[in-house]
């Protein structure tokens, strides 16, 4: 499981407007953690293609206390997605993911699932349609809720199946 939990922020409104048009609420934003980051090194300049976009890694720049475990990204088409791994809080989990990474079981999967305001579901298929080579389940470690901005292995029945 990981978590972007970057300092707390209040719960504010966000309001849509349209010129012309009435307003209409839009749910309130959940409180979130921010970067509690601390500058350790200066941040070079950096020119940006206008015509294309620009990947700035500012990982060497900042220190966060809050922020421990292995880092990943995901790539995709539309971004990358950057996630910090709970290490010590579910090793078999991360040790589980790092396996499936290193064997380059996740190259070129799909998201086969999305059901919003509940789960977006990837990494079983390929861009081919094709599952991918699974290993041993691990054993569950419960601890830390599957909450937005968290990943986890699906389950079967088994709590012991991811």
């Amino acid at each position: 499981m990981t978590s972007f939990n970057p300092g707390r922020m209040s719960r504010p409104s966000v309001v849509s407007r349209k010129r012309g048009a009435s307003s209409r609420a839009v749910e309130p934003l959940e409180q979130r953690t921010f970067l509690n980051a601390t500058l350790v090194q200066p941040i070079a300049a950096v020119n940006g293609s206008p015509s294309g976009s620009t990947t700035i890694d500012l990982t060497q720049n900042f220190n966060d206390p809050t922020v421990t475990g292995t880092t990943v990204e995901i790539q995709t088409p539309k971004g990358n997605i950057p996630l910090t791994l709970f290490d010590s809080q579910t090793p078999k989990t991360v040790a589980n993911f790092e396996h499936y990474i290193s064997a380059g079981e996740y190259n070129n999967v799909i998201i086969h699932r999305s059901v919003p305001g509940f789960v977006i579901q990837g990494g079983g298929y390929t861009t081919s349609g094709s599952a991918i080579s699974t290993f041993a389940p691990v054993q569950g470690e419960p601890g830390i809720s599957n909450t937005t901005g968290t990943i986890a292995m699906a389950l079967s029945t088994s709590p012991n199946s991811g």
